[in-house]
């Protein structure tokens, strides 16, 4: 397949000829920038560590030019690579011996940075899956004004189009001032506070044998690149808070921050979904809002969304009571919601 409107079921002209719904925003900047990016690579989604030969510096052209060539016919998404577009800090974090894993860290200690929030540096690019919500072309019209390059996904089918959106920045963004910018962005784009994980590596293109003659990939050259940077900016707090100790029985006084925190979260994994639940019953967070955080920050193909969990059974094992402070904090450090948030 090759870059162009075509690719999506669009012609050039077509494309031209869409209806624009752009949103009322000040997100434009004069001129498209050819700079290059960093494009971190990963074999598998169990490694949990950068590797700097896996480092790549390429412009956007470049790497959709990649992402295109590369689209490939995988039966299982899991035996392809990843990749996420941000930059991490220089000095190598020495994983504790009892967390080290040679099977998804296989290079020396020494040199590695664990791939994780608090270590990303800059972020070159936005990275959204869209999972049904919306059409291709309903984007296509959305985004059309913006550069960006558009994939779909392995689940994708006839019935529900799941895609894949990247969107590059004018201005590389620092963690802090993404963070800063984070609510901001999920309402520009109308999407939960689960998005925009900027640490998360995402699949490269690919497709199975049941979906390979509906696969696409479509670059639009846009005339603008999106400004993270003109979006409103909140007030975050950046020092290390823990949580009070309470008598059991009581609402905990941050059980509201607790949740907005979580609510950032990803990649919740069954094997946690009960220590959420133990959280949630001991703070004084209902079943409903659990059953929300669930949703939201597991992945989309994860029996705890498919129906194949028992949440029922999961919310009932749980017990309430006392909650050891750090049992919160190490399952927020898990979940790469590691910086607190708090309603206003």
């Amino acid at each position: 397949m090759h870059s162009g409107a075509a690719n999506a079921g669009f012609t050039d002209q077509e494309c031209a000829g869409l209806n624009l719904v752009t949103p009322h925003s000040p997100q434009l900047t004069p001129h498209r920038k050819e700079e290059n990016m960093k494009i971190n690579t990963y074999k598998s989604v169990r490694e949990a560590y950068i590797h700097p030969s896996d480092i790549v510096e390429a412009t956007f052209e470049e790497f959709v030019a990649f992402a295109i060539e590369s689209q490939t016919c995988l039966e299982q998404k899991e035996d392809g690579q990843l990749f996420n577009m941000c930059s991490f800090i220089d000095a190598p974090e020495c994983p504790a011996e009892d967390h080290f894993n040679p099977e998804s860290t296989p290079h020396p200690r020494t040199e590695l940075i664990r791939r994780c929030k608090s270590n990303v540096k800059e972020i070159y690019a936005l990275l959204l899956d869209v999972d049904g919500n919306l059409t291709l072309q309903q984007a296509i019209e959305k985004w059309h004004p913006f550069e960006f390059f558009v994939y779909s996904t392995h689940g994708n089918s006839q019935e529900k189009e799941k895609f894949r959106l990247v969107m590059p920045l004018s201005t590389p963004v620092t963690r802090e001032a993404f963070d800063e910018r984070h609510t901001s962005l999920c309402e520009f784009f109308g999407v939960d506070k689960a998005s925009f994980t900027i640490s998360q590596a995402f699949y490269w293109p690919s497709y199975s044998s049941k979906n390979a003659d509906i696969r696409f990939a479509y670059h639009n050259k846009g005339e603008v690149q999106f400004d993270a940077m003109l979006l409103p900016a909140e007030e975050i707090s950046r020092n290390h808070v823990e949580p009070p100790v309470y008598a059991p029985g009581e609402k905990d006084p941050l059980a509201n921050a607790i949740y907005e925190t979580f609510l950032t979260g990803s990649n919740l994994r069954y094997a946690d979904a009960l220590t959420l639940a133990v959280i949630c019953k001991s703070k004084g967070i209902s079943e409903n809002d659990w059953r929300v955080l669930v949703h939201r920050i597991s992945g989309s193909d994860s029996s705890l969304r498919t129906g194949e969990a028992d949440l029922n059974k999961l919310w009932k094992d749980a017990y309430a009571g006392h909650l050891r402070n750090d049992t919160v904090l190490k399952l927020m450090k898990t979940l790469n919601c590691d910086m607190w948030r708090w309603k206003r």
